[in-house]
């Protein structure tokens, strides 16, 4: 997903980027600053951004991290990260922004939270990626593969980008 792409989806669906910033964590001048291409939207950002907007890409397998899976969390819940702080215990909202954010992995206490938080989660899901999210057998909107497949997806799309550039230098 590029600038252009993520401006026009947001407002086909008639968000503002402020809405679309709290769908996905982020502030509207962050969202602002992707749709002008003042900052290239960050890899474990687009697929955030691409599931609130609805885009889906072609499923490619690849292993997902107990922070993704975290993340498709606040997606699932359509909240952010403050209020899943809230809503599984941790009043310091920089725990979880941390853990969404890939600079730490989650404590074994934050862990406990979210469990205790959505009791509908499956443990062996979250802690290791097996079977369905839910403990209830309920099929989700979207799926955590599809969702995890995009992120494989935009990084093709991007190399094949890149290719593509260097062959056009190398016809100059």
């Amino acid at each position: 997903m590029n600038s252009k792409e993520l401006a026009a989806r947001r407002v086909m669906l008639n968000l503002t980027q402020k809405q679309l910033g709290n769908l996905v964590g982020l502030s509207n001048e962050t969202i602002s600053n992707y749709e002008t291409g003042k900052i290239k939207i960050p890899k474990n950002k687009v697929l955030i951004l691409q599931q609130a907007l609805g885009i889906k890409e072609e499923p490619i397998s690849i292993k997902e991290s107990v922070n993704d899976r975290i993340k498709f969390l606040l997606y699932h819940y359509g909240t952010d990260i403050r209020k899943f702080s809230r809503k599984i215990g941790i009043k310091n909202f920089n725990t979880v922004h941390n853990v969404i954010h890939d600079h730490t992995n989650p404590s074994y206490t934050t862990l406990q939270r979210i469990l205790r938080g959505c009791p509908e989660i499956n443990p062996g899901w979250l802690l290791d990626g097996y079977g369905r999210m839910l403990k209830a057998d309920i099929d989700t909107s979207v799926s955590f593969d599809d969702f995890m497949n995009a992120k494989i997806a935009d990084q093709l799309k991007r190399l094949q980008d890149q290719i593509d550039m260097i062959n056009e230098k190398i016809k100059e």
